[in-house]
């Protein structure tokens, strides 16, 4: 009887085949990445969308947008002290019914209590403020309100003034033109669309902060808070105003020193907690005015810390003028 022999892969052959595979990973391995970045990119493209129309629809109903942060409107402020751990409801508290959250914000009842009263209901997560990636636990691991509630992450923050302002607060009306506020919002400020002198079309409303630990004290974080902000002492930790704004004073976007924290502490600390940001390659996404929403290259032209008064707009740069709503200086294309 004749018994035909199973021929199998010989050792070389299988050397090859496995090769081949390899080869084959490493060819796709880099598309699957991009294919991911792209899609995260269009998730956050579609969250600042939404925030956008938000915005829009809260101006609809009340003829401004939402104030930037409230200290003295929203029964969150104690004995007039801006360093209060009772925290202070931001703008994208306000705008929550139109991010079809109204629950959320009835539980919140920015108009009745503080942050620090609504418990752990501010830590609750909420995708449409979170960039896609920016992979972090959603939940801030170390700040918090009084109690040790942890708060909610947001990877966005609002754009108040083409340069560094700091001790520099609202004044005591919703309708207001603060000169220190030169962006979109402010402190116990509000401001109408039609106060955006620029053009909408031509003015940040809320752009990326990406989220990063300070290995130089790694119990500190930077990035925003989802609907409150702790202190507004104007600090350059993460306690300050930086958690619900932005502000050029430092870093532009992905500034110099970003993420750099062993070799280059100070500035690093500076563009992390007062500019923009994000886990994007090459720059950061916007919403602007007209509900546009725009990737700005991290190249993109900014002053830093500029004289004041005309020198300083004679001299700023592109990311300025499309922060600061009322410098008479347009941009066509950026």
């Amino acid at each position: 009887m004749r018994h035909d022999r199973v021929r199998g892969f010989t050792l070389i052959e299988l050397l090859v085949v496995i090769a081949i595979i390899a080869i084959l990973i490493a060819l796709l391995l880099p598309a699957v990445q991009q294919a991911r970045a792209a899609a995260q990119r269009s998730a956050c493209q579609n969250n600042l969308k939404q925030i956008g129309l938000a915005m829009h629809n809260y101006s609809d109903t009340f003829g401004y947008l939402p104030t930037g942060a409230s200290v003295w409107l929203y029964g969150a402020n104690v004995n007039g002290s801006y360093t209060n751990t009772r925290g202070h409801w931001i703008w994208s508290c306000f705008i929550l019914p139109y991010m079809d959250e109204a629950p959320l914000y009835d539980q919140f009842s920015p108009g009745r209590q503080s942050p620090e009263a609504a418990g752990a209901l501010i830590s609750t997560p909420m995708a449409e403020y979170r960039c896609p990636a920016d992979e972090v636990d959603p939940i801030h691991p170390f700040q918090d309100f009084n109690n040790d509630v942890p708060a909610a992450y947001s990877s966005y923050v609002s754009s108040t003034s083409d340069i560094l302002r700091q001790n520099t607060w609202g004044g005591s009306g919703i309708i207001g033109d603060r000169e220190e506020f030169s962006g979109a919002f402010g402190i116990d400020v509000a401001y109408t669309l039609d106060m955006i002198k620029d053009g909408t079309s031509n003015t940040i409303l809320v752009g990326e902060r990406a989220f990063q630990v300070d290995t130089s004290y790694p119990n500190r974080a930077y990035g925003a808070f989802a609907y409150a902000t702790r202190r507004l002492n104007g600090a350059q930790d993460s306690n300050g105003i930086n958690l619900a704004f932005a502000t050029l004073g430092y870093g532009g976007i992905n500034g110099a020193g970003v993420g750099d924290f062993d070799t280059n502490e100070t500035e690093a600390r500076r563009a992390a907690g007062n500019g923009f940001s994000s886990k994007h390659a090459g720059g950061s996404q916007f919403v602007f005015g007209d509900g546009s929403v725009h990737f700005l290259s991290e190249n993109i032209s900014f002053t830093c810390c500029g004289s004041s008064g005309d020198a300083r707009l004679a001299n700023s740069g592109v990311l300025n003028r499309l922060v600061n709503r009322v410098d008479g200086m347009t941009v066509g294309k950026f």
